[in-house]
């Protein structure tokens, strides 16, 4: 019951008034409006913010909160002098939008409520530079150091690089294309040039792809030139006239590598072509 007192003065008389139902009702909490939160693919997202009643207060009792996570059940805790602090792990989750729900549990002095937060989980971005190009000689073996780091320069330490030449994908033995691996932001390539890329331009493009970071690309260019042949010697030779002469000798590039393919030979005697 609730009991009213007019004490009485000069001119009124004392009066009581008593109400024999009292009805006291929970506040609601307000409608708290949370920024969605953006993360980067690999990190946790923390969450702090305040909660006060319909009225603009700051909740007086602290309340049990369930956080869930795309309505799956995450973590039980509660509400210190109207403060929310939770950390959801979204080291294992890929890019996209996640809804995270808190709900709080009724009590005295406050009803349930649930408040709807979107997190956006996003790709990590990488920057792909290709370093210097070595070994341009048409069959040679063709080096490279690909730099692979995100976009504030923090080397990337998985993943891997497939290279492509002139938009032909490098592949092995199976036709599968062959994968380097990043270490430490580095992915290097050593690969031995067919026989039938020719002396000739060609670009060459680095495509790094990984589970939680962005496409990303380069490409650059280079130029295939023609090996030279070493100096062919060849013994003194002594013949009868009127008879043929077999002439064999065995020749190779400057780098000691036999001539591979159907290639042109001119004999000449004193200086005259005999055999093309």
């Amino acid at each position: 019951n609730l009991t009213a007192v007019y004490s009485n003065d000069k001119y009124y008389n004392t009066q009581r008034c008593t109400v024999d139902d009292l009805i006291v009702i929970r506040s609601d909490l307000e409608n708290i409006t949370v920024t969605p939160v953006e993360i980067k693919t690999g990190n946790n997202a923390t969450f702090n913010f305040t909660v006060k009643d319909e009225y603009g207060n700051i909740i007086q009792k602290d309340t049990k909160i369930v956080v869930k996570v795309d309505n799956k059940t995450y973590i039980n805790t509660t509400t210190v002098d109207g403060t929310v602090s939770f950390t959801v792990d979204m080291q294992r989750a890929e890019a996209g939008s996640y809804t995270i729900s808190v709900i709080f549990d009724h009590n005295s002095l406050y009803n349930q409520q649930r408040r709807d937060i979107t997190l956006n989980v996003v790709n990590r971005r990488v920057n792909v530079t290709i370093g210097d190009i070595t070994n341009t000689t048409v069959m040679s073996d063709l080096n490279m150091n690909i730099s692979v780091v995100e976009d504030d320069g923090t080397a990337i330490r998985n993943g891997t690089v497939v290279f492509k030449i002139n938009g032909k994908t490098i592949v092995d033995a199976d036709g599968k294309a062959i994968k380097f691996s990043v270490v430490d932001g580095v992915a290097h390539l050593n690969y031995t040039l067919p026989q039938a890329m020719a002396a000739k331009g060609y670009n060459i493009t680095a495509v790094y792809s990984n589970v939680g970071y962005d496409r990303a690309e380069a490409t650059e260019s280079f130029t295939l030139t023609k090996r030279d042949i070493a100096n062919v010697t060849i013994e003194n030779l002594t013949t009868e006239v009127k008879h043929n002469t077999t002439i064999n000798t065995t020749i190779l590039d400057t780098t000691g590598m036999q001539l591979k393919g159907v290639n042109k030979v001119s004999i000449k005697v004193d200086g005259k072509t005999q055999v093309n």
